[in-house]
Parts: C-alpha cells; sequence; structure tokens
C-alpha cells in the first residue's frame, strides 16, 4: 500500500529518501515507490518555479 508518509518524507528530504528506497525496494516495493514520486514532484515543482 503506498505511504503518505514516504511521499512527504521523498518531498521534503530526497537524498535521504533515496537512502531508504534502496534499503526498502525488496521488502516494500509500493512504499518505497512513494518515496520516488515526492522527489519526482518537487523536481517537477523545482523546474516550474525555476523557469517561470
Amino acid at each position: 500500500m503506498p505511504s503518505l508518509g514516504y511521499a512527504l518524507l521523498g518531498f521534503f528530504l530526497p537524498v535521504i529518501a533515496l537512502f531508504v528506497y534502496s534499503k526498502q525496494k525488496d521488502n516494500y516495493p509500493t512504499r518505497a515507490a512513494s518515496l520516488l514520486h515526492g522527489a519526482f514532484v518537487k523536481l517537477v515543482l523545482w523546474v516550474i518555479i525555476l523557469f517561470k
């Protein structure tokens, strides 16, 4: 099941999220994907703000 907490971790602390993702991807693949989704959303927002 996806995790909002992991998505928020990915959004606010993407470097730490990548580390946690590497540790969790085998045991909890859906939750680990939430980390990447949060980091991706931050990246997209950052690009939109940067090029606005």
